[in-house]
């Protein structure tokens, strides 16, 4: 599975010290450029010529006006529009009476900045200051082909501004959202800060990597919706406010999308159970003995892998579910019942939040006849206090009709409306049989 890393100052020490080791470490100047000796006169050349345009986005605490993180920006208009990414701005949207913004240029300059729009979907922000006189950056309307250089800038590890050289490798296949594809390094820092190609029209934003410079961009194409819709009615309402109809309008999107198709299925012993219901949905599978404990397991886990950043320790639209099946190897039926008590008082998914973001769970139980078996299931939900519309869901269900074998599965939708958890769950319970031997 691959992890993506949040390319602000908040993954810094992370990324550090899990993931990351500097290219040219001890390298501390104002100005770097990472790029290739054949192409190193065009790189020196757009950063000459738009690095100007490009600043690092600052959010400061307010009770000490010292950095609580940053990320890179970059002008998007003449009257000093800045787009960044929603990841950078999060902690002053979510809490603006205890941070705000900045912009920072090297050479010292600085101001406010206030927030005009969010696309919480795109990971996209739109800031404003009536300080900023600087020309704006163009955005791309061209199709790109595969394999031509885009050159990344942003204030990787706040070092200064950076431009990275890499290639356009198209959009990421199997993803619910929009992602360009970038061969290149984009570091800690460099969020929000713009892509561009050989021009120097801007064709993406910065946004994630994976690391071995594999990293993500989100289209110009997006950005442009958001500039086009930043003047309208709607975005001229509070920010949560916003951000709660998007975040409704695509969890809707999603689900109704895959409550419209049948569920593809895959098997687990004699059990047949949901598999991978959308391309952008993985799973992988895995066997072990235990033989001390006398029982054998395997499992299956699917999960998506595009979630929607909220705040720190908070996001949301993940789908995971997990199967197992227990077979024991000399556990008498009173042993093996309670190996399956402790098993289903263990989550299979964490959740994210505290108690200042999410309610407390609330859970039920019941025996559900499935036909040629009974499911033990459990089902617990918990309500996001911000957007008292959505709830996060998680399910466990065991059968209980053999006595040395057992199945157990799990299911996890985070900021999902009741009415589609509802229907998903309904369905995915559909989905779940069983076919005795004869």
């Amino acid at each position: 599975m691959i992890r993506l890393f949040w390319v602000n100052d908040a993954m810094l020490h992370y990324f550090v010290k899990r993931s990351f080791r500097l290219i040219a470490p001890g390298i501390l100047g104002a100005v770097m450029v990472w790029a290739g000796a054949a192409a190193a006169m065009t790189s020196q050349q757009l950063f000459a010529r738009y690095g100007d345009r490009v600043l690092q986005v600052r959010i400061l605490d307010r009770s000490t006006e010292l950095k609580a993180g940053f990320g890179s920006g970059f002008v998007v208009s003449k009257n000093g529009l800045v787009a960044t990414n929603y990841h950078v701005v999060a902690e002053m949207v979510m809490e603006p009476e205890e941070f705000h913004a900045e912009f920072h240029y090297q050479d010292g300059r600085s101001g406010p900045l206030e927030l005009v729009a969010v696309d919480v979907v795109n990971d996209l922000a739109l800031l404003k200051s009536g300080e900023l006189k600087t020309d704006p950056l163009e955005l791309s309307s061209e199709a790109l082909s595969q394999g031509v250089a885009v050159y990344a800038l942003g204030n990787p590890f706040d070092l200064g501004l950076t431009i990275v050289e890499g290639t356009y490798n198209g959009y990421q296949e199997k993803s619910l959202y929009d992602r360009i594809h970038f061969t290149g390094s984009i570091n800690p820092g460099m969020s929000g800060g713009p892509a561009l190609d050989s021009a120097g029209k801007v064709i993406g934003v910065n946004v994630a990597t994976a690391g071995n410079q594999v990293s993500f961009l989100v289209p110009a194409v997006k950005l442009k919706n958001l500039l086009a819709a930043s003047s309208s009615e709607a975005q001229q309402e509070q920010p949560l406010g916003a951000i709660r109809k998007q975040l409704l309008a695509n969890q809707q999107r999603t689900y109704e999308g895959l409550l419209a198709e049948p569920f593809q299925r895959m098997a687990l012993g004699a059990y047949t159970l949901p598999g991978e219901l959308a391309n952008y949905i993985h799973c992988w599978g895995h066997s072990r003995k235990e033989d001390e404990a006398l029982y054998e397991l395997s499992f299956q886990t699917c999960t998506t892998q595009d979630q929607l950043y909220l705040s720190e320790g908070l996001s949301v639209g993940e789908i995971a579910f997990r199967h197992e099946l227990y077979q024991s190897t000399g556990l008498d039926r009173f042993r093996f019942y309670n190996l399956l008590e402790r098993r289903a008082q263990r989550a299979a998914f964490g959740f994210g939040g505290d108690e200042e973001d999410m309610s407390r769970f609330s859970c039920t139980s019941e025996l559900l006849d499935q036909g040629d078996f009974t499911l033990k299931v459990s089902v617990c939900m918990r309500g996001y206090k911000r957007f008292p519309e959505l709830y996060d869901v998680y399910l466990s269900g065991f059968t209980v009709h053999e006595p040395h074998q057992a199945m157990r599965t799990s299911l996890s939708l985070t900021g999902v409306s009741y009415v589609y958890a509802s229907d998903f769950i309904d369905r995915y319970l559909e989905g779940v049989t069983w076919q005795p031997k004869p």
